[in-house]
């Protein structure tokens, strides 16, 4: 039974990491009118056997005077 609870540590965590963003977006946060902030879309998530994960996010954003980007 173990075992069985092991195996299916990965596909909870899939699971959790992709309900968060639909559980984020219930109570949004305010928007910020500073141009140097950016949002980044995941677009892949690879969970591997020992439970980690690896997220692919990407966002097109304008540097500040500092140069800079800023995520939330």
């Amino acid at each position: 039974m173990v075992t069985t609870a092991r195996a299916a540590l990965p596909l909870l965590a899939l699971l959790a990491f992709a309900l968060a963003p639909r559980l984020a977006a219930a109570d949004p946060e305010p928007q910020s009118d500073d141009p140097s902030r950016i949002e980044l879309t995941v677009k892949r998530v690879v969970v591997f056997k020992d439970g980690y994960a690896l997220f692919v996010r990407e966002g097109k954003g304008v540097v500040g005077a500092d140069g800079r980007l800023r995520t939330n």
